[in-house]
């Protein structure tokens, strides 16, 4: 559909009446307002384009710019239509017809802003003290302090925020800040016909990753688009679940505003949990029902066994008591069987003090030694109490219950036992990544997190199918034990490796029969420097932190084997056995011992030469080695797999087309973890005779890739440009709503979500042959199950409305329909464009196209803006 800015008037109404039609009888708005639910005494910030001139049917409270604009005029057509559906009084009504607007003009004309903008935007909204606030933007940037510490103070002080959480489903992981906040409600799409909309995005959160388990993220779905709220409590415990689809597709379900309305009627301010329960028991690898109903795939497609890395689960706490609150009665689990209490164990982690209306508690999940031969379902139950601190309700307390059921298996045999490498991905943010397929020009962010539940969520599957079990390992390799696993897998990995880890990795291959998988990526400084981009907001040129892969630090990594990639950045088809792969900005082997398998591609396009500008074309590479494999003659060693591309097991190229290679897989694992190699894939005359070794110098780190946290200019601006906003420069910033400066500034730094480290048991190292001094140096890196005083737990308004302001509080019911609608009709009535931030680190309502072929661009921190408030 035609956006509203390219409709003449007649038109644009005609579409505005036709979606607000549909809006109103889904949504039961009728019913509503006969119910007196019109959003009589409701303030509403709509944060957008700007207004057009000549609408009576608007109540309009007050319209300011923001921007660098001269005016708060509406000149793309956007802000208008979105303020007539919430709130128009006349012809067809907006949802909440009696609604008071205030209109925040946060975009200019190109459709851009910058975080300063918002930020002496939410001051001023906290002035004038609005009830809701309709914020339609959106980045996977969840590293711009200063944004998202303002959104939390805005929502301390009694403000709900509602966000889309994005348009780039239907992959895994692609959340969108600031839905993803746990303070924000976020909220996903269904079509006509109530399904998860394909386009919705998907969770996991990422904050947490590598070393934590991410939280459910959508909070809500609703038709086509987006939401706007007022008591996430109460939505939650209304919504309607979709079958057959996860709490990270979808959270609650599917809201249904009439109910919502009834709970409003009947709420007393209490603590809740996101998901309210952990029902663990089996689901197909697909999420399909077997004893559960797959609601919390993909935990539930993997049982629970004794030696495994702990389970993380972390839940979102939603307070409805007060703004901040402590627990006064730790969390416990107890099983429902006496017998049982001894075969599970559940331990915690949360913020001693949970704000702003809720938290996150960490929940680890692991059998003990006496569940090795166990096989059934532990059912148990995880209670604790919150107390409200200050407020209304100072001193109240809520208990809370989770009921948790664990299916648990006798410890599965060694080559059945796969461990995924986290740790070793460098994520956005903060760390520039570019894509690992340069031929995708729309996506230039390697931002899905690389976990196995996400981006590489259709490899999960299989190996599930295939009888496999995989383990996420979030720490670095001295505190894992070898001898129970049939192969490491490192697939695109792009952090440093500590020396220390490769040593134990060399013992654990030679002397403990670990069996190594490595799927590397392109590596090309040249070609680095290409995807260079300016930053507006910090004035600094960004460069990406390493390639596809950081094919440097693997090469470290296997030196001592003997193998090594290359930097030539490679497309074009492997043929294995006959069976053809496609090869995506791969890398080239330039090392591998006699003895080995080493499978080559009779011809491969060399792209990185091109986009280096090398060469004016792709030039043609013969004969191109690419695959490898190789037995260690050691007695007991394990086996290393060397294969230079990644995409052919990544969910986002499948996505795209690209047909996986699962039968190249299913050969690679049964070579690695059994030891028997197929000989129509690799027949006997792909055995080197020779070494091979390459005579040109390996790829080096370029300058500004030594890091392994990212880029280090990113952190030093983070230091060096705290927030500095308009209301601030004039002594006008407003304390947050009944919480004095001083109890603000002992609350955590950072309100985030419990991050669910690895609990201090599993993070003993496994370094039995090394010295003494090599002992302490594993200590010193490896994970130390860092407790709640070091992690945030930031949390949502749960029921705050109506616990601060009971008697408006069921008005706000019907602009909380208005809302829901608003992100994604932006995508498909409106804008046309995904949500994103546009280039230059600035936000937009709208994909903009970049120097960088209109891909997403990092949001930098907050620049002084020269801007002037204009109110009209």
């Amino acid at each position: 559909m035609s956006e509203p800015s390219t409709l003449n008037a007649a038109s644009r109404e005609r579409v505005i009446i036709s979606f607000r039609s549909r809006v109103a009888s889904r949504l039961h708005a009728e019913a509503l307002w006969r119910l007196g639910y019109t959003g009589k005494g409701v303030h509403v910030a709509v944060f957008d384009t700007g207004l057009g001139h000549g609408l009576p049917q608007l109540a309009v409270e007050e319209r300011t710019n923001w921007t660098d604009e001269e005016d708060s005029d509406d000149k793309v057509g956007h802000g208008t239509f979105v303020a007539s559906v919430i709130g128009s009084r006349s012809g067809c009504l907006g949802l909440a017809p009696d609604a008071s607007l205030h209109i925040y003009k946060v975009f200019n004309s190109k459709q851009v802003s910058y975080t300063s903008w918002f930020l002496d935007a939410f001051d001023y909204a906290l002035l004038k003290r609005v009830h809701v606030l309709n914020l339609s933007i959106g980045g996977p940037d969840f590293a711009d302090r200063p944004f998202m510490r303002k959104v939390d103070e805005v929502v301390a002080a009694n403000v709900v925020i509602v966000s889309g959480i994005g348009n780039s489903g239907p992959m895994w992981g692609t959340l969108m800040n600031p839905a993803d906040q746990p303070d924000v409600i976020g909220v996903g799409g269904v079509d006509d016909e109530g399904r998860l909309a394909d386009f919705s995005s998907r969770g996991m959160t990422s904050w947490e990753l590598p070393d934590g388990y991410g939280r459910v993220k959508p909070d809500v779905l609703t038709y086509g688009t987006h939401v706007l709220g007022m008591s996430l409590q109460v939505l939650v415990e209304s919504a309607h679940r979709l079958h057959r689809r996860s709490a990270y597709e979808q959270g609650a379900g599917t809201m249904d505003l009439l109910g919502a309305a009834q709970l409003v009627t009947e709420y007393r301010p209490h603590a809740s949990v996101i998901p309210p329960t952990l029902d663990l028991s089996p689901c197909q690898p697909t999420g399909a029902p077997v004893l559960g109903d797959g609601y919390m795939w993909p935990l539930c497609a993997q049982p629970l066994y004794h030696g495994a890395l702990p389970a993380l689960v972390n839940l979102t706490v939603l307070n409805g008591m007060a703004r901040v609150s402590s627990f006064s009665r730790a969390p416990v689990f107890s099983t429902s069987i006496a017998a049982h209490a001894s075969l599970l164990e559940i331990s915690f982690e949360h913020q001693q003090l949970l704000w702003p209306w809720g938290g996150t508690l960490g929940v680890a999940l692991r059998p003990t030694s006496a569940a090795a031969a166990f096989e059934g379902l532990i059912h148990g139950v995880i209670t604790f109490e919150l107390k409200a601190v200050g407020g209304l309700n100072a001193g109240a307390t809520s208990a809370v219950s989770v009921p948790v059921v664990a299916h648990v298996v006798p410890t599965p045999a060694r080559h059945r036992r796969l461990l995924w490498d986290q740790a070793h991905s460098v994520r956005y943010p903060p760390s520039y990544s570019p894509r690992d397929n340069l031929a995708v020009t729309d996506e230039m962010l390697d931002w899905t997190g690389d976990h196995i539940h996400t981006n590489y969520r259709d490899l999960f599957i299989w190996l599930r199918e295939q009888g496999y079990y995989v383990e996420t390992l979030g720490c670095a390799f001295t505190c894992f034990n070898a001898t129970q696993y049939g192969a490491l897998l490192l697939v695109d990995s792009e952090a440093e490796y500590g020396a220390l880890e490769a040593r134990k990795l060399r013992h654990d291959v030679m002397q403990r029969g670990l069996s190594l998988i490595v799927l590397a990526d392109w590596y090309n400084p040249a070609v680095m420097k290409t995807l260079r981009f300016f930053d507006e907001n910090s004035q600094s040129w960004w460069t990406p932190v390493t390639g596809g892969a950081n094919v440097p630090a693997i090469n470290e990594l296997l030196a001592p084997f003997g193998v090594a990639f290359g930097d030539a950045v490679l497309r074009g088809d492997l043929s294995v056995g006959g069976l053809a792969v496609q090869l995506a900005s791969a890398a080239q082997i330039v090392r591998f011992p006699v003895g080995g398998w080493l499978v080559r591609a009779a011809s491969l396009q060399d792209e990185g030469a091109k986009i280096a500008g090398v060469l004016p074309f792709m030039r043609v590479r013969r004969n191109v080695p690419v695959l490898g494999l190789l037995q260690p003659r050691a007695p007991g060693a394990g086996r290393l797999v060397m294969f230079g591309d990644s995409e052919c097991v990544d969910s986002l190229a499948a996505q795209q087309g690209s047909a996986p290679c699962w039968w190249l897989l299913q050969a690679l694992l049964t070579f690695a973890c059994d030891g028997r190699r197929d000989p129509a894939l690799f027949p006997d005359h792909l055995r080197l005779l020779q070494s091979l070794g390459d005579s040109e110098p390996l790829p080096a780190r370029a300058p500004t890739l030594s890091s392994a946290h990212g880029d280090t200019r990113s952190a030093a601006a983070d230091d060096a440009n705290p927030s500095a906003c308009l209301l601030s420069r004039l002594g006008l910033t407003p304390a947050p709503v009944g919480l004095g400066r001083a109890e603000w500034s002992s609350l955590p730094d950072e309100p985030f979500g419990v991050l669910a480290h690895w609990p201090h048991a599993a993070a003993e190292p496994f370094l039995p042959d090394l010295s003494a001094a090599d002992l302490t140096m594993a200590r010193s890196i490896a994970p130390d199950g860092r407790g709640a005083e070091d992690s945030g737990a930031g949390g949502f308004g749960a029921a705050h409305l109506l616990a601060a302001r009971a008697a408006s509080a069921a008005l706000v019911l019907l602009t909380l329909g208005a809302g829901l609608f608003y992100t994604f009709a932006r995508v498909r009535v409106g804008t046309g464009g995904r949500a994103g931030r546009a280039s230059g680190g600035s936000r937009s309502n709208r994909g903009q196209p970049s120097p960088l072929k209109g891909s997403r661009q990092r949001g930098a921190n907050s620049a002084v803006s020269s801007n002037r408030l204009h109110a009209v």
